[in-house]
């Protein structure tokens, strides 16, 4: 906060004694983001909106909730959260099958996402690269009429068609984004 940052991200656990120990000195611009991570799954739409209002409960200005993906469907959980939520959510499922949360979350009203600064460095898994995220993705141009189209398999990350459809969708001004999506049974 004294060195000039603009957001600091805390743990639940820790979070109502750090907003205790800034209160009357956090500048205006300054956000407090307030985390919960979940490295086992990903818990119903209902447990979801309890977390929320804990993290809010806290004095956050922002909730950042991060789940761990067993099959694709547990990031239609997240998004439910981030659409439907009347404060700033960062929702990110962790794991391959979570890239799409961290790829659409501007579709889904998420209000921000995590991108590695090279390939294999990263801070959480099925992190995509910065570079993944604005030029493969086109990230800046997602928003909540964007289409969406995939490739679903398993093994799904070999296909290069997220690369052949995103590049002509940005050629033709097609406000769409092609992804991968893993997908483990399709019954």
């Amino acid at each position: 906060m004294e060195l000039g940052a603009d957001y600091v991200d805390i743990e639940l656990k820790v979070a109502h004694e750090f907003i205790n120990s800034i209160h009357g000195r956090k500048p205006e611009k300054f956000k407090v983001i307030v985390s919960s991570h979940n490295y086992q799954n990903t818990p119903s739409v209902e447990d979801l909106g309890n977390l929320v209002v804990s993290i809010q409960a806290t004095g956050a200005d922002i909730v950042k909730i991060a789940t761990t993906a067993l099959e694709i469907t547990d990031v239609a959980r997240i998004f439910q959260i981030t659409v439907h939520s009347q404060v700033p959510v960062i929702g990110l499922v962790m794991g391959e099958r979570g890239l799409i949360s961290r790829i659409l979350c501007p579709k889904f009203s998420g209000y921000l996402t995590f991108g590695s600064l090279e390939p294999g460095i990263v801070s959480a898994p099925g992190q995509p690269t910065i570079k993944d995220l604005l030029n493969l993705y086109n990230f800046r141009q997602l928003g909540p009429d964007t289409k969406v189209f995939g490739v679903i398999g398993k093994p799904v990350s070999h296909s290069k068609s997220p690369h052949l459809y995103n590049e002509a969708f940005k050629s033709v001004g097609f406000n769409g984004v092609y992804v991968h999506l893993l997908v483990d049974d399709i019954a």
